[in-house]
């Protein structure tokens, strides 16, 4: 004989909020407009506006829910899950293996100067010392840029400070000497 299911009343679903959450609680669920152009700014720290539903007309149901991407949970998005551990983890290991391949460029430039000079030739800035110099600063952009996500993955950043103000400029000083680096390398 098969066991049936009685649904009862539980005492999980007493804890639900009967007001709508405030902006400054940093609770979730709070409503956004997806479309403002300001998705980010419109959420508590740690939240971003999440469309609801992309062939709804009306618009109103977008909420802002803790951030997928650094895998925050919780009523407040203060709590840590795998995807955050993940995360901390793998751009840690990054910005060490980009800081280890800034360190063996300046190396390899300081060689260069050194040979110059012990010859008493003047030093030589061809595309190849160029590539160099523009690889290390790029090098250190792209650790910072790292740096920056294990902080707001980790809540260190728990405002967040970089997330918001510093991002952006980060990644464009990243690509700025980047790009050219790769295209010089591949001619």
């Amino acid at each position: 004989m098969m066991p049936t299911f009685v649904p009862t009343a539980s005492p999980v679903g007493t804890d639900i909020p009967t007001n709508p959450p405030s902006k400054f609680d940093g609770s979730i669920g709070l409503e956004c407009d997806y479309y403002s152009g300001d998705a980010v700014g419109q959420c508590p720290a740690r939240q971003v506006c999440f469309l609801s539903d992309v062939f709804d007309d009306d618009r109103g149901n977008d909420q802002c829910i803790c951030s997928p991407f650094y895998g925050h949970q919780g009523d407040k998005c203060t709590d840590l899950s795998t995807q955050s551990f993940l995360l901390i983890v793998v751009m840690g290991l990054v910005s060490l293996y980009s800081l280890c391949i800034t360190g063996f460029t300046l190396i390899t430039m300081k060689d260069v100067v050194v040979r110059s000079k012990r010859r008493k030739r003047p030093i030589k800035i061809n595309t190849g010392f160029v590539t160099l110099a523009m690889g290390s600063v790029a090098m250190i952009f792209h650790t910072l840029l790292c740096l920056s996500f294990v902080a707001t993955s980790s809540l260190i950043d728990s405002e967040w400070y970089l997330y918001r103000n510093l991002m952006g400029p980060l990644t464009a000083l990243d690509a700025t000497f980047l790009l050219p680096c790769l295209l010089n390398m591949s001619s």
